[in-house]
């Protein structure tokens, strides 16, 4: 079961459930990848099952990956026991990968306002992180089909991650929008759960993805654009699906022609005053007093964080 205890009454029957978690190097320069595997609950129930024993049989309490697994002998061949539990349960997951450099590169070409680099929020914009959870939740319900997948896949997450406030309140807004424009909330599954990585076996697979996926794009022994493979450390037994997307200017600009329609625009505005989101209704009578040559850059940068539909 996995942490059940925890969800309490929240805890309701799910047809899939995709863990996540992100990987960055210690200074957060170059590469940034958030990635988890899918699966239904009952093969999460088996795998957790087997993840804790090879956890007993290397008597450690929970598994956390490092570089380490490139480097030492021991810790590659512990880190490729784990990779079996993997591959005999699970067979998809998303990938999203981030250039640091050229995220960025994106933000200079923006010039902010005084007044909106006073926000509380804006420091948030320096790294990409704030805008890959939303990256990576749009390229998870637009393109699970490509994996096979037609059901719902609720969204799981490490509860120790800053951005989970952030998380949680842009998910009542799209829920909230979706309805609004008369979208079937069901197809998205449930609102994002928030557990203890180190009680939770399939953030611990996420971990070792998402490192897995990194260190090989780093390397440059894996292309986004591209390559299929990621290359791993250990040979391969079985194939499991990996589909992977680079967040890209061009996949924001995207986004944005979808997401700042007058009509999700007026939803925003109505949303914010019924909940009273004090920096949410400044931030939306700010860009509202800007003309359009400063306000569309800013839009740019922003994205669906803020304002989702």
């Amino acid at each position: 079961m996995v942490n059940s205890h925890k969800l309490g009454k929240r805890r309701l029957i799910m047809a899939l459930q995709c863990f996540i978690d992100e990987s960055a190097d210690g200074s957060g320069n170059h590469t940034v990848v958030m990635a988890g595997y899918v699966a239904c609950d009952r093969t999460w129930q088996n795998f957790n099952k087997d993840w804790n024993n090879e956890l007993a049989n290397q008597n450690r309490e929970f598994a956390h990956f490092s570089n380490k697994i490139y480097n030492g002998r021991k810790a590659t061949k512990n880190a490729e026991k784990f990779y079996r539990v993997i591959e005999q349960h699970l067979d998809k997951a998303f990938c999203v990968v981030c250039s640091v450099p050229e995220y960025r590169a994106l933000l200079k070409k923006v010039k902010f306002p005084n007044s909106l680099k006073e926000s509380p929020r804006y420091g948030l914009l320096k790294e990409p992180n704030f805008f890959l959870y939303r990256a990576f939740i749009d390229f998870c319900f637009d393109e699970k089909k490509r994996l096979g997948i037609d059901e719902p896949v609720s969204l799981i997450f490490d509860e120790s991650n800053r951005y989970n406030g952030i998380i949680a309140g842009t998910f009542e807004y799209f829920y909230h929008s979706a309805e609004k424009m008369g979208l079937n909330v069901s197809d998205f599954g449930e609102k994002p759960i928030f557990l203890d990585d180190e009680k939770t076996p399939a953030l611990q697979a996420a971990d070792l993805l998402a490192r897995l996926v990194r260190t090989s794009t780093v390397s440059g022994d894996f292309n986004v654009l591209e390559d299929s493979e990621i290359k791993m450390p250990w040979k391969k037994i079985k194939p499991i699906k990996h589909l992977v997307t680079q967040m890209s200017e061009n996949y924001i600009l995207t986004i944005l022609d979808s997401s700042f329609s007058k009509e999700n625009l007026k939803i925003y505005e109505e949303y914010t005053k019924a909940r009273h989101y004090r920096f949410y209704d400044f931030l939306n009578r700010f860009l509202k007093c800007l003309p359009a040559f400063v306000r569309v850059p800013i839009f740019r940068v922003l994205n669906k964080p803020l304002l989702l539909g």
